[in-house]
């Protein structure tokens, strides 16, 4: 089963499907003992945070690598397990116009977003900072964001909501092979979740983060629920930082769906209750150097699931007169797509390329952002796109 739309191809892609599964169901199963021994009682930050902890001496000069070393094997250990059916991620629409305008680099932002990016750019936060992003895909899928961050005196917490969905789309039903529109009526499309996000400061360069996110979707007959946990760090040496985060890294959580349906579907039955889907596994490592009045951004992002890779570009301009009040950006971002092919066949590890130009503006503690993006897309309307967020602090 799919967290899509159950009636058309179409639909299931224009909502942003990550998968596509033929026939009313589609069960999978795996063993997740790995996973259960090694995030137990969050081993794995607890983990992270010891390396960092070392003291001076050889130990000290090693521990960052230690911890990159111990991320990257677990994400890479996490492909293993990876062969349930999986669960659409509204933020890969973007958390900001600031981000898109930089080519979908994360990891930098000074304001509450970043609790969609990572959550150890918390520790940004002055005193505290509220975000707002909203935008319509092909004018039809509604996709909104809002967060809020407030330092406290053992860290930075921050509250996140993201959202997406789509109105009255049609219910069909199949009578005698055929596929039969309009006699069902419509249904509602709800992808949503919430971030819970803490940072803490290790050291005065070094600091970490932890979101429990929760996640619920509602279509029609369908429920599903779900949650999960990212971790992130950040290494800020002054004229360059370093961004790594783990997205969904407690692989044993699945999405959970229940269902009230009761009509039959070609064969046997609609009716998906039980059905599961795994929250996929990404992590992003992402580094910013200051030179002057520009930066320059690189990242690289892996999907586990699909085993797509995907690269980012990102280059800023601070105009020397005005550095606190504009900044020109433009970016290279590379975006996972699910493409549908000949015989009902789908290619799920395709990758798109986006080219995005942006401007940010601030007056009076409010911080506005636009974005143009120009990408790839079946429907050429909808390859160009413009982006508009705000960002308030105090």
């Amino acid at each position: 089963m799919t967290s899509l739309p159950k009636n058309t191809q179409s639909e299931a892609v224009y909502c942003g499907a990550s998968s596509f599964t033929k026939g009313p169901h589609a069960r999978t199963a795996t063993s997740q003992a790995f996973f259960d021994r090694v995030c137990a009682g969050g081993g794995l930050f607890n983990l992270a945070k010891c390396c960092v902890a070392r003291g001076d001496g050889f130990f000290g000069q090693c521990r960052l690598k230690v911890l990159m070393f111990v991320l990257c094997f677990f994400s890479f250990s996490c492909l293993a397990f990876a062969d349930m059916a999986p669960y659409f991620d509204p933020s890969s629409v973007g958390s900001s116009a600031s981000m898109i305008g930089m080519g979908y680099i994360q990891g930098f932002s000074p304001y509450a977003n970043s609790v969609f990016e990572n959550p150890a750019s918390l520790y940004r936060t002055s005193q505290g900072s509220a975000s707002v992003f909203s935008t319509k895909i092909m004018n039809e899928v509604n996709y909104y964001n809002c967060a809020a961050a407030l330092r406290l005196k053992y860290g930075v917490v921050a509250l996140g909501y993201m959202a997406m969905g789509v109105d009255d789309l049609i219910k069909t039903r199949i009578n005698n092979d055929l596929v039969i529109f309009g006699d069902q009526g419509s249904y509602n499309y709800r992808n949503n979740f919430i971030k819970l996000g803490y940072q803490a400061s290790i050291r005065e360069h070094l600091h970490v983060g932890l979101n429990l996110n929760f996640y619920s979707l509602q279509m029609d007959t369908l429920t599903g629920k779900g949650s999960n946990v990212d971790l992130g760090m950040v290494l800020d040496k002054g004229f360059i930082e370093t961004s790594f985060v783990l997205k969904n890294v407690l692989q044993s959580q699945k999405m959970v769906f229940s269902d009230s349906d009761t009509l039959s579907f070609v064969s046997g039955t609609n009716n998906s209750s039980g059905e599961k889907e795994l929250l996929p596994l990404s992590w992003i490592l992402s580094s910013k150097v200051y030179w002057r009045a520009f930066s320059f951004s690189a990242q690289f992002k892996r999907m586990a699931y699909y085993g797509v890779s995907l690269k980012s570009f990102g280059l800023e301009y601070h105009p020397s007169y005005f550095a606190s009040l504009l900044r020109f950006s433009a970016g290279y971002g590379e975006y996972h797509t699910v493409q549908s092919l000949k015989n009902d066949n789908v290619d799920l590890t395709h990758v798109s390329q986006a080219l995005s130009f942006g401007l940010g503006l601030t007056l009076f503690n409010v911080h506005f952002d636009y974005a143009f993006e120009r990408g790839e897309h079946v429907v050429k309307s909808a390859r160009q796109r413009h982006y508009f967020s705000l960002n308030f602090y105090f």
